[in-house]
């Protein structure tokens, strides 16, 4: 089927483009010869799958295939259906659905997480512009990605030095009141229990996180300082592990104060002991 002279056709991204004899600087001063049309017409390559969907975002339309579309949403699915069972839609007829209030830049990054024929996996970036479309269109899959992602982070923190700062926290905590993430609720909590309720407190939005989460928040800190209560460096570095705390000093810094004070005077002490074997 010939392309309406206006069409861009983008290729999987993924795949490694051809260059010619001249120089990307070339290339780029060529583009910015050629003026764009008002609308776009660009298609995400389906594999053997025909581009007959068209999404209509902006001033863009953006070609994609149904089927792979309707397995991925069940939101998908049903307005495919009933825009099917409109008396001018024939099996050839390409249908169109149109997002108004939504960017193209988001819903592509979006589509790109969604559809199977792309490579690109759901990040801690790219959260806060997908989670709200998953959860629209209600995708299951992505929604347990989501979860995924949070939890390898929140872990993450103590294998290495990695510091999540409170209003990052504070952003998990709400989504896990709007978007119902219960399954990640327990790591996110253990690390906001271990920032002081004056840092939390002082973030932006931290007012709205429901106060039977927040009292959860406080409930879990009270339990971990209380198990914290050591008086040698053994005792520290068994909570340490057991506990498996956070790395970074921007956790739990009094405590780690006071265990550094314990390391200091368990060093000194070896050499004073040692001298008074010495001297018997």
């Amino acid at each position: 089927m010939a392309l309406q002279e206006d069409d861009v056709i983008i290729p999987n991204l993924n795949a490694p483009c051809d260059h010619d004899e001249k120089s990307d600087e070339e290339s780029n001063n060529d583009k910015d010869d050629v003026p764009l049309s008002p609308k776009q017409h660009r298609k995400i390559d389906p594999g053997i799958l025909p581009n007959n969907v068209v999404l209509v975002i902006e001033d863009e339309h953006l070609h994609v295939n149904k089927t792979l579309l309707e397995s991925a949403s069940p939101i998908f699915e049903a307005w495919l259906k009933k825009e099917c069972q409109k008396d001018e839609c024939t099996d050839d007829t390409k249908r169109e659905l149109k997002f108004p209030g939504k960017t193209y830049d988001d819903m592509v990054t979006f589509l790109k997480c969604l559809l199977p024929n792309f490579a690109d996996n759901v990040t801690d970036k790219t959260l806060d512009t997908v989670l709200p479309l998953a959860d629209e269109y209600r995708s299951e899959k992505m929604i347990t990605e989501f979860v995924e992602v949070i939890r390898q982070r929140m872990e993450s923190v103590s294998e290495v030095d990695i510091y999540i700062p409170p209003s990052r926290i504070v952003t998990y905590l709400l989504w896990i009141e709007k978007y119902n993430l219960q399954t990640v609720k327990e790591v996110v909590v253990k690390l906001a229990s271990c920032l002081s309720g004056e840092v939390l407190e002082a973030e932006p939005g931290y007012e709205n996180i429901g106060l039977t989460l927040q009292k959860e928040i406080f409930t879990t800190r009270a339990k971990l300082l209380a198990s914290l209560f050591v008086s040698n460096v053994t005792e520290a570095k068994e909570r340490i592990y057991k506990l498996k705390l956070p790395c970074s000093s921007y956790y739990l810094t009094e405590w780690k104060q006071n265990v550094a004070k314990l390391v200091q005077h368990a060093l000194a002490s070896p050499i004073s002991e040692m001298s008074t074997v010495n001297m018997a």
